[in-house]
């Protein structure tokens, strides 16, 4: 490899390296029941019934992921739907979101969904109690900063959530409170922003990385 084209190579590396972020929209997928979507270790916790891709309802192409959990009343987590292990990943400045919807009404009480963020150091911190989603029937956007992900989880070397380093995410559901139900919480366009700077920075250098191999043909 010449050195005009190593150039090339380093500049691409670094532009691709400064966007980070994920997009799950489960589209690839079969639909199937007692399936883990893709990319996913798994779906844990006692209240968990079923899990898997369907193509009843979603809202970006065809499919969405769903996670059926047992509602006890007792007000305590019940599932939790765990990623792989990622790149270290920097978000610091981003935003998280994701598109949910349920077969059952749940809009007019507490919050049930939360987002989960692993970092390297083996710190976990989520949504607080007070920000959770209660979805309804039709699907409804929960959004939320990444710096507002301030409930403590697990401490993991120092007491804080290295933004920089995210390795894992997940997406927890808890018991409102209330009569004991089962519920189908329905999961699509699950993803992770980084801040607009980082993105412009992302466009800068690709927009370098192809002047300078302009330059280095003439």
């Amino acid at each position: 490899m010449n050195k005009k084209y190593k150039i090339i190579l380093a500049l691409g590396l670094a532009a691709s390296a400064v966007y980070a972020g994920w997009l799950d929209n489960f589209d690839s997928e079969a639909p199937a029941d007692n399936t883990v979507p893709a990319g996913y270790q798994g779906v844990y916790g006692g209240g968990t019934l079923d899990k898997g891709i369907t193509d009843a309802i979603s809202v970006s192409e065809s499919n969405s992921a769903f996670v059926a959990v047992s509602l006890d009343g007792g007000g305590g987590f019940r599932s939790i739907l765990l990623h792989n292990d990622i790149a270290a990943t920097d978000l610091t400045g981003g935003t998280i979101s994701v598109q949910l919807s349920s077969d059952i009404d749940l809009s007019g009480g507490n919050g049930i969904v939360g987002f989960h963020l692993y970092d390297a150091d083996g710190s976990e911190f989520g949504t607080e109690p007070g920000d959770r989603f209660a979805p309804s029937t039709s699907f409804g956007l929960f959004t939320q900063n990444i710096s507002d992900l301030t409930n403590a989880i697990v401490w993991g070397d120092t007491p804080t959530l290295d933004t920089a380093n995210i390795v894992k995410y997940a997406l927890d559901f808890f018991d409102p409170s209330g009569a004991s139900q089962n519920v189908v919480f329905y999961v699509d366009d699950y993803q992770a922003i980084p801040e607009p700077a980082s993105i412009l920075m992302m466009v800068v250098g690709a927009g370098g990385m192809l002047f300078l191999r302009r330059r280095l043909e003439i």
